[in-house]
């Protein structure tokens, strides 16, 4: 049983205050990061609130042996940009247990998970409907329901801000009650009759393409061209460029620097030691130390050098 309320202005510390989630954050907005998580857990039961400013492009592992509901409050796509194709703004999106998954949200995000442990829906419901529950483990489910939605984020942003201001635990009289309150809602959602539209894989080719890229470009141990990209992929230039700008909000060449200068950017966390900044920037395909620093500093608004100092200290 634990409550927290943080805020943050680094987007690695913020990936990494979700015990045990399995998360790697990418900003893709030059701007400085400013976010807030509000998280409670009791009773198998646990609600979290991440606010995030910035784009993100965001890698996540759910833990093993539960059920999570992300429910968003805001998930509004910028102008000209298609909606995020594997998250639900209208409803909610299933995220099964130890299942990985990508996604791009848009600035100004701000979203509540309801996590349980698999072990309370198994106690009410029957197995057949729990079989189909954890079917959904190779995709990610769309549940259709607006209603459950709207009291679940009234509901659950009441409890946090209730208890996340206090940083205190409800006492044990409540804890039931609330615990009660939040599975009844839950499981309206998998209430699926003949008349409720059933979930469905979310995903598109577009957020494919954008995986595919992020994946290369981590693991690429040399320069990687837009060129490169689109043989790869067999596609040309304007179809890349096209799945970039509807899904991301930036061009190919932006993301392909952003997701480089965050990969540095978590090497430079990392680092208790002297590390040479010119070996960084050369490992993650800047010509020059001072390439790097303006573009580092562009991306996240404090050099490269004010940041490596802050985490050796």
């Amino acid at each position: 049983m634990y409550v927290k309320d943080q805020p943050f202005e680094d987007i690695i510390y913020h990936a990494q205050a979700l015990d045990f989630w399995e998360q790697e954050y990418n900003q893709l907005s030059e701007s400085a990061f400013k976010s807030r998580l509000q998280d409670l857990t009791f009773n198998g039961l646990r609600i979290f609130r991440e606010q995030m400013n910035c784009r993100v492009a965001q890698c996540t592992k759910t833990p093993p042996d539960t059920i999570n509901i992300l429910i968003p409050i805001q998930l509004i796509p910028e102008k000209n940009h298609l909606p995020t194709h594997t998250l639900c703004v209208n409803g909610a999106t299933l995220l099964p247990s130890e299942h990985e998954f990508f996604f791009c949200t848009p600035p100004d995000t701000d979203y509540i998970v309801v996590s349980l442990h698999k072990s309370v829906l198994e106690k009410r419901l029957i197995h057949p409907d729990m079989q189909q529950i954890l079917k959904q483990r190779f995709g990610c489910g769309i549940l259709f329901n607006n209603q459950i939605s709207a009291l679940l984020i009234q509901k659950c942003t009441a409890i946090l801000d209730q208890y996340t201001k206090s940083l205190t635990l409800p006492k044990i009289e409540l804890c039931q009650q609330i615990y009660d309150d939040i599975i009844d809602l839950v499981l309206h959602y998998f209430d699926i009759d003949d008349n409720t539209a059933q979930p469905k894989t979310l995903g598109s080719n577009h957020h494919h393409i954008i995986q595919y890229v992020y994946e290369r470009v981590l693991e690429s141990d040399q320069y990687l061209s837009i060129l490169d990209i689109c043989q790869e992929l067999q596609i040309p230039h304007r179809s890349l460029h096209y799945a970039f700008e509807k899904t991301t909000g930036i061009s190919p060449n932006k993301y392909i620097r952003a997701i480089r200068l965050n990969a540095a950017n978590r090497i430079l966390h990392k680092s208790k030691n002297t590390l040479s900044l010119t070996a960084l920037a050369h490992q993650y395909g800047f010509s020059h130390s001072s390439h790097f620093g303006r573009e580092y500093k562009k991306l996240f608004g404090k050099s490269p050098t004010r940041n490596l100092i802050q985490n050796i200290q």
